[in-house]
């Protein structure tokens, strides 16, 4: 499967997904710790501090969900959603176009996800 493939199956177009992630050659055996400058906190990493410093001036959660592992998760989301909202809507069977209606539902599902991390209530 090309690049081109994966950006079609996706409802995007294949210069976005090379932007962010590469040539298939780029790509092949590439370890992500070499792609990034360590002296430069990626926002996954900025969100990640944030849940620490929330999680040690908070009672601890019951099942201590891992901050880095929550920042990944959320990150993931909201990039999916950025990049293949079309394709991600039709695959749980919702229009397109309720992408654009429901984006507050999504953020309010990353920010419930980061509080639960803390222990924080969780409804609305």
């Amino acid at each position: 499967m090309s690049i081109r493939d994966i950006a079609q199956a996706a409802g995007v177009s294949h210069g976005p997904v090379q932007h962010h992630f590469g040539t298939r050659e780029e790509l092949a055996g590439a370890e992500p710790e070499r792609l990034l400058d360590p002296a430069v906190p990626t926002p996954a990493m900025l969100l990640a501090a944030s849940i620490r410093d929330l999680q040690a001036r908070t009672a601890p959660a019951p099942g201590g969900l891992d901050p880095d592992l929550v920042s990944a998760y959320v990150n993931a989301s909201l990039f999916a959603f950025a990049t293949m909202a079309p394709w991600l809507m039709t695959a749980v069977g919702l229009e397109p176009r309720d992408y654009e209606a429901r984006l507050d539902e999504i953020i309010d599902i990353s920010v419930r996800l980061i509080a639960l991390s803390v222990g924080a209530p969780t409804e609305s």
